[in-house]
């Protein structure tokens, strides 16, 4: 295969990837969205409706974990293809049901669907593409969680202000369906090239896969973490997901009750947040490949320093006691508090990249990328869930002070653990490299 070729067919199978994950997110986002106008109509109120969030959250990080495993088993794209119109399906759902104990168990099963992407995109990237396209392609992927946000929120904001809450649930569930038709008649186009590529990547895939076992017999997924030093990995993304959703999702409530401001001008900065966070991912890549010899370990470590940093002027923020304060002063201090925010979360995203997508990349040689990439996306998913319930009691029964300092133990946490999980992770990475 000529370069001209494959980079053309590598970028086309980017789009694919870059397409699906987009949309998905505008099945996933728009249950927080388009709460309020539910409790407003009484069919749920606030508990049930974070419960709601919770359960979607519990039920993604599960979904990761069993989806990881079958994304290596199973044709990737089919299973993102499933994921696309289950979700679209669920979603039109919310949207015509009218018995408030259905809706956990929809969006219960909306997580599921979701939760079948992830994992199969990375090893579509992994196993579909060469070598020197999946670095790149790896980072280039990271926009689109803020992008699909971000779309998410407008259609919603424009459905709920003219149609109302179901019709934004229903025209969102009908752009996954049609877009899951979309994606799969893409892949059906790609399967020349895909077929090539699998042909080419399933002998590596098998040598490589007959020496670790001759060396350590077959791992099992656990085995696996621990043998090729991703444990500290495992115990960074527990940190990493605390900060990158938990901190985002707390931002709108921390802001208008620490510095009094409205809830439209508080959701007006934290829809900024997303298209802040857009550097965060290559940011990471230049340090990960100026700085720290490919080293992703090293490169999460000095970054969840910096976020470390970051935090210690938002607790000294949060120690003023902005009452005796003019608008204009409070309005200083309070975007001041969202940049720090805005860079701390930017920084996450660039840790997310090299622990969700560069990290289970280098495991496709042996063709576990989507069962590294499930396991670590649920530990992630199930801290930022938990950290949701903790931040709720800290934040309601101690100060603005005690809680984001909470976080900033969490990001001290993180940069223990890649800078103490660097060495081991090096070492499992030049193993990879070697096919041994």
């Amino acid at each position: 295969m000529n370069t001209t070729y494959l980079k053309r067919n590598s970028y086309k199978i980017f789009a694919l990837c870059f397409f699906a994950y987009t949309i998905i997110y505008i099945g996933r986002k728009n249950f927080g969205a388009c709460m309020n106008a539910m409790i407003g109509e009484g069919l749920i109120d606030k508990a049930y409706g974070g419960a709601i969030l919770t359960a979607f959250l519990a039920a993604y990080a599960i979904g990761q974990m069993v989806n990881g495993v079958l994304g290596d088993r199973f044709h990737p794209g089919n299973m993102m293809t499933v994921g696309l119109m289950g979700a679209g399906c669920v979603n039109v759902a919310m949207g015509l049901n009218n018995i408030p104990e259905l809706f956990i168990v929809l969006w219960c099963m909306c997580g599921a669907f979701c939760s079948m992407l992830w994992s199969p995109l990375v090893r579509c990237i992994a196993e579909w593409m060469p070598d020197e396209y999946r670095t790149q392609a790896g980072t280039n992927i990271s926009p689109t969680i803020p992008l699909g946000t971000v779309i998410s929120y407008l259609l919603c904001s424009l459905l709920l202000g003219t149609v109302g809450w179901r019709a934004a649930f229903i025209v969102c569930g009908c752009i996954l369906i049609v877009s899951s038709i979309l994606f799969r008649l893409g892949i059906r186009m790609m399967r020349s090239f895909i077929g090539e590529m699998e042909k080419i990547n399933r002998e590596s895939i098998r040598k490589n896969t007959a020496a670790e076992e001759k060396s350590h017999g077959r791992l099992s997924i656990v085995g696996l973490i621990i043998s090729f030093g991703v444990s500290f990995t495992a115990i960074g993304i527990l940190f990493n997901g605390i900060l990158k959703d938990g901190l985002e999702s707390w931002v709108p409530t921390f802001i208008t009750s620490a510095f009094g401001a409205s809830e439209s001008l508080a959701s007006l900065l934290t829809a900024i947040l997303p298209i802040i966070s857009l550097a965060g991912a290559y940011f990471a890549k230049w340090m990960y490949k100026r700085f720290f010899k490919c080293n992703e370990m090293l490169t999460s470590g000095v970054l969840f320093g910096i976020s470390t940093v970051l935090m210690v002027p938002i607790i000294i923020l949060t120690t003023i006691d902005t009452s005796v304060m003019g608008d204009v002063a409070k309005l200083i201090l309070m975007i001041v508090s969202v940049v720090f925010i805005g860079a701390v979360i930017a920084l996450m995203l660039g840790v997310n990249t090299l622990y969700l997508t560069f990290i289970p990349l280098c495991f496709g040689k042996i063709g576990r990328a989507s069962s590294i990439t499930g396991l670590l996306n649920a530990f992630s998913y199930g801290a930022a869930a938990l950290s949701g319930i903790a931040i709720g009691f800290i934040s309601q029964n101690f100060s603005w002070t005690v809680t984001i300092s909470m976080f900033t133990l969490a990001a001290l946490l993180g940069t223990v653990a890649g800078f103490a999980g660097s060495g081991v992770w090096k070492r499992g990475k030049d193993r990879l490299s070697a096919g041994e």
